[in-house]
């Protein structure tokens, strides 16, 4: 039982605890105020579909809708964090030598990531069923959800679990996993803006018509949500029937995992070996190619790096290339006082707003971890890493970005200045976020990681360039708004931009961490 405990705290911890505890009052302040932020919204997602299912009628559904969406959150949370930290985890090999049963190790990870899951599963599930109980006129549907969540992750936890194994498993068997895994993502991403896009031209009775419809047609596929609500409307014996259902395939599911754990793990790491000597290879390069090669292996081996830092531009080039099915949509829903030459004005800021959501620089410094070695004992310039690192950025955004802003200038009708105009500040602020998040990434480096997610999603560096980003899109807003020419406003703004980076370039180009 000791090395159980000592386990699941070795685990929690590695989730960034220890980092936060270790940080300085700067540094702390900081990912508090983040975590608030988060939960701020979050909370008032949620609080705001539970208030709009009460007003439309649809109050007994809110604890059903509470439970899908908290299934949903920690379905998605298993699938970010289950794969790094149930499996492929940089610990393994040192566990498994442990004198520790595989059972042990096993379990704490597990009740690790069923912690995780069962603090989101509180967060989404409590507040909201708050506005229920004030809508029942008592407080027993608050004490039967604290009775309820800690079943609620569950299966979601095993659905996940599954999925990212089956997923992993595949990828592994093909020479780029990592693409694979990325390129399910981006699926995903695409069929969530598709289902959007279809409701967009919807009236409100239509909408309220079509959730009902919906929250029926839920309760159908996924009987559990019927059980949910009729156990809040009185009959408590459906709640123990989910309680049941829950603890029974949690146990089947543990015994499974807890029997395979090593197989799957060994199963995970196998990679194909197919290729050959290839006497072109072994040709010389120049520098800058070779370490512009080194820096894009890195960063497309982490589907997670990937999505996390070009998440704004992946979104950006799809809600660009559907513009040919939402362009009656969005004609539809501008007034006079917002019209298509309103909305030309603001087209430049609109489109940098997405760059605005990090860069892939952010982490590119962090991200060499253990190997920092190879940059600290090589005579290579540490102005030309800087620069490969900013080069790669550039290259992965701004292609992206100009083909996005070529088919927003052919459906808007731009002629050659606006469209000049729309290129030019997306490419200057794409220059900003590369210089400014290196810089970030170079003022708190983290090289020490275990697990990738520390500095990916939860470095300080990925936080204060997302901040920055954030503060500049509402000075670029500001500005145009002052202004109202474009011309004016977005020639300033580049020029400023501009004039920024190469600043923060100067301040940084000397200063190699890699040996410090």
């Amino acid at each position: 039982m000791n090395k159980f405990c000592s386990l699941v705290r070795m685990q929690v911890k590695g989730m960034g605890i220890t980092q936060f505890l270790h940080q300085n009052k700067k540094r702390r302040i900081l990912f508090i105020v983040g975590v608030v932020l988060f939960g701020a919204l979050m909370i008032g997602y949620l609080l705001g579909i539970a208030i709009f299912l009460a007003a439309t009628g649809n109050m007994t559904y809110i604890p059903g809708t509470m439970v899908l969406l908290s299934t949903v959150i920690c379905l998605v949370v298993t699938f970010l964090k289950g794969s790094h930290l149930l499996f492929r985890s940089r610990d393994f090999d040192t566990l498994l030598a442990l004198p520790i049963a595989t059972r042990t190790i096993a379990a704490s990870k597990m009740v690790s990531l069923y912690a995780l899951n069962a603090l989101f599963a509180a967060a989404a599930m409590l507040p909201a069923m708050g506005v229920y109980s004030i809508y029942r006129g008592h407080f027993l549907p608050i004490v039967q959800s604290l009775l309820l969540i800690p079943f609620i992750p569950v299966i979601p936890l095993i659905t996940g679990v599954i999925l990212t194994t089956i997923i992993s498993l595949i990828a592994s068997k093909t020479k780029y996993q990592q693409l694979v895994i990325l390129l399910l993502s981006i699926a995903g991403i695409v069929a969530l803006m598709v289902g959007s896009f279809s409701a967009a031209d919807r009236t409100n009775a239509e909408v309220i018509a079509m959730i009902q419809a919906a929250l029926v047609k839920l309760e159908t596929y996924y009987p559990l949500l019927q059980w949910i609500r009729q156990g809040f409307a009185g009959n408590a014996i459906w709640l123990g029937s989910f309680m049941i259902v829950s603890l029974v395939l949690g146990t089947l599911f543990w015994e499974v995992i807890s029997r395979y754990y090593v197989q799957i793990n060994t199963q995970l790491g196998l990679h194909r070996q197919t290729r050959t000597m290839d006497r072109q290879r072994l040709k010389q390069r120049k520098l800058f190619f070779s370490l512009l090669l080194k820096e894009a292996r890195l960063y497309f081996s982490s589907s997670l790096y990937v999505m996390n830092s070009a998440i704004g531009v992946i979104l950006f080039l799809i809600a660009a290339l559907s513009m040919p099915f939402a362009w009656n949509q969005l004609t539809t829903i501008l007034t006079p006082e917002i019209g298509l030459e309103q909305l030309k004005l603001w087209l430049p800021c609109g489109v940098s707003m997405f760059l605005g959501m990090g860069s892939p620089t952010m982490a590119s410094i962090s991200m060499e971890g253990k190997n920092q070695w190879q940059y600290a004992s090589l005579p290579i310039p540490v102005k030309t890493i800087y620069q490969v690192k900013v080069a790669l950025a550039l290259l992965i955004v701004l292609p992206a970005i100009w083909l996005g802003c070529i088919v927003l200038g052919v459906f808007f009708s731009l002629n050659v200045a606006s469209g000049v105009l729309l290129v030019l500040l997306p490419t200057c602020f794409g220059l900003f976020m590369a210089v400014i998040g290196l810089k970030f990434n170079q003022m708190y480096p983290k090289f020490d990681w275990s697990n990738e997610q520390q500095v990916i999603k939860q470095g300080l560096p990925v936080f204060l360039t997302m901040l920055t980003g954030l503060v500049s899109l509402l000075l670029l807003f500001g500005l145009t708004f002052l202004l109202k020419e474009p011309v004016f406003s977005v020639s300033l703004s580049s020029v400023v931009l501009v004039g920024a980076s190469e600043a923060v370039w100067r301040s940084m180009n000397k200063i190699n961490r890699f040996i410090e």
